[in-house]
């Protein structure tokens, strides 16, 4: 997915309208209107504040990854009661005593060969 299919997606998404990104990025709605469109991309700082806007990495935005976050570390995993980071699994990981750590690692490595 190219940069003009991603913007467009993103800002159906969220509901946004084009306007309020003209004014964000401080271009004309025109100019959102050819962004979407693929007729023009926006420089590198407005390209930063899009990403920011809607969460996502420049590579996700510019369509070079598929993974909406700019860390691994940021993807989410769906538990049945909510969800959680991978950096969130990281730190209570690494707040265990070594031996718990061990034990638990053990365990990932023996479920991940089944």
């Amino acid at each position: 997915m190219d940069f003009a299919a991603r913007f467009a997606e993103l800002r159906a998404d969220n509901d946004v309208k084009q306007k309020e990104l003209a004014q964000l990025l401080n271009v004309s709605v025109s100019a959102v209107s050819h962004y979407e469109k693929g007729l023009n991309t926006p420089d590198l700082n407005n390209l930063i504040r899009l990403a920011d806007f809607f969460h996502v990495s420049l590579d996700y935005l510019t369509g070079r990854s598929s993974y909406r976050s700019s860390s691994p570390m940021d993807t989410e995993i769906e538990l049945p009661d909510g969800s959680i980071t991978f950096g969130k699994v990281l730190d209570l990981l690494l707040s265990l005593p070594k031996d718990r750590r061990n034990d638990i690692v053990r365990h990932l490595m023996v479920l991940a060969q089944k």
